[in-house]
């Protein structure tokens, strides 16, 4: 009897562990359902506070600002990682066409930052090369969509290196070149009336060096004119992109084994190395027929000592 209950009391207490063992497990799985919601949640408020910083850290009053009384010539220096050079590169020229921007100049390049072989068969093996792709770019926007444009390149994002923009007031400049066009004008108009006065050609002469050398000046004035309208109405932006490392395989021919093909064989190899090595015998011999005076010299040397030495013997 007393068994009996002792087997009762195993039993009731193996079912209660058991249920809290189920409880346990259902908390477990409810708890890691939670927290992979909670991630999903969290990754998704991340990649909006990117997307968002990404539109933000883009933007900037010097490529917004507009006062009608005043000029700026805008410039932009951009350096972004991005997910596909190739294709933000060809979205740039894209969205600079809708826009009536340009490319001044575009170059793309791979620079390869390892390569290795490894053989896969005789005839074969697999060239892997580590590389990456850069683009840098300098294109012109028109002044009024500077803002916009660097907004759209805030989708190709990945990771900002740097972003510089600059808004240089040059209404002052504007206007000295426009009274310096006036000044030469005025100064031309009264070197031609006198040109068209009486008196010596010598004077007519310096006149006209006077009226040519006016009017080189004046057309500096438009050219310096014609380029600081140029810059004020078109932006200069410098565009630099890079993406992560990425690897290229290849299939290619097993260039050891090529080179074992042509190997010669052993015998061959064996009378190449006896007539090396007679070759190598003869120099020896030629270079030391260069010391026959050596040779010469040691051998009287060692008669007149041998000589010395048997007078010597005999005194004694």
């Amino acid at each position: 009897m007393k068994s009996l209950k002792v087997s009762i009391v195993i039993l009731v207490f193996s079912l209660g562990l058991m249920g809290c063992n189920q409880n346990s497990k259902l908390e477990n799985s409810y708890s890691t359902k939670d927290s992979v919601e909670s991630q999903e949640l969290a990754m998704e408020s991340e990649m909006d506070a990117i997307n968002e910083s990404s539109d933000s850290v883009m933007t900037s009053s010097a490529a917004t600002y507009q006062d009608p009384k005043r000029k700026f010539v805008r410039k932009a220096d951009v350096s972004m990682e991005v997910k596909n050079v190739y294709k933000s590169t060809t979205k740039v020229e894209s969205k600079l066409t809708e826009i009536g921007g340009f490319v001044e100049e575009s170059q793309l390049s791979s620079n390869i930052n390892s390569r290795q072989t490894f053989p896969i068969s005789s005839d074969s093996a697999r060239e892997v090369k580590r590389y990456t792709v850069r683009s840098q770019m300098t294109v012109r926007v028109p002044q009024e969509s500077l803002g916009a444009f660097l907004i759209a390149l805030g989708d190709e994002i990945q990771f900002l290196n740097y972003r510089n923009i600059s808004a240089e007031d040059v209404s002052l400049n504007m206007e000295w070149a426009k009274l310096e066009k006036e000044r030469w004008n005025n100064t031309n108009q009264q070197l031609s009336a006198l040109n068209h006065q009486s008196g010596k050609i010598k004077d007519k002469k310096e006149v006209i060096q006077s009226m040519s050398s006016n009017q080189s000046h004046a057309n500096q004035e438009n050219i310096h004119t014609l380029k600081l309208n140029d810059e004020v109405n078109y932006s200069s932006i410098q565009l630099e992109f890079t993406e992560k490392e990425k690897i290229a395989e290849t299939m290619v021919f097993n260039a050891k084994s090529y080179n074992d093909k042509y190997r010669p064989d052993f015998l061959y190899s064996a009378v190449n190395s006896l007539k090396g090595g007679y070759y190598l015998l003869q120099i020896v011999l030629l270079g030391l027929l260069y010391l026959w005076p050596l040779f010469i010299l040691a051998i009287l040397t060692f008669f007149f000592v041998k000589s010395i030495q048997n007078k010597n013997s005999l005194k004694h």
